[in-house]
């Protein structure tokens, strides 16, 4: 089954945070790149897990789709 899910990058100083909008999962990196490789591996994980313990990944907070819509580093669409 594939996923695809709406990605936003922020920086923060000197590292970037990516962050999806529909569910709680982010991951941070030294370059916003990094940080979308590393989320994608934490969203792969964590649907493996949700797959494997039939608990839903939790959703992300609203700011984040707020985000989405408004001025950030990037946006970006993640497929699993």
């Amino acid at each position: 089954m594939t996923h695809c899910f709406r990605v936003i990058v922020i920086r923060d100083g000197n590292i970037f945070v990516a962050q999806t909008a529909g569910v709680d999962v982010s991951a941070q990196g030294q370059t916003s790149q990094q940080a979308v490789d590393r989320l994608h591996i934490a969203l792969a994980a964590e649907l493996e897990f949700s797959r494997s313990t039939s608990k839903p990944v939790p959703a992300a907070s609203e700011l984040y789709k707020i985000l989405y819509e408004t001025e950030i580093v990037q946006k970006r669409e993640l497929t699993i």
